[in-house]
């Protein structure tokens, strides 16, 4: 959910945008003169180590030198990410 809440609104009645944050809304700070979009509250996600680590174990092996030869050494992930940035920064028209 999303509430929306102009810049006085929001200081006059910070710490219940602050507990609506905290249990998963977004808050939308607007200025009502200008009428434009001037911030976007969101809670952050932690840090999880375990699911990191699970999710590791679960993807080891799926990039493998064999599979990838464009991987086999440093110098050659060099070259290949250069090659493929430069190539994505094509231009179509």
């Amino acid at each position: 959910m999303t509430v929306t809440a102009s810049v006085t609104q929001l200081r006059d009645n910070m710490s219940w945008y602050m507990d609506s944050v905290s249990k998963g809304t977004s808050v939308l700070v607007r200025d009502k003169r200008k009428n434009i979009e001037i911030a976007k509250i969101v809670s952050s996600q932690g840090y999880d180590k375990d699911a990191y680590q699970r999710t590791l174990k679960k993807v080891a092996g799926v990039f493998t030198a064999e599979k990838h030869p464009q991987w086999e050494t440093k110098k050659a992930i060099g070259e290949w990410l250069e090659n493929s940035r430069q190539q994505s920064e094509r231009s179509f028209v």
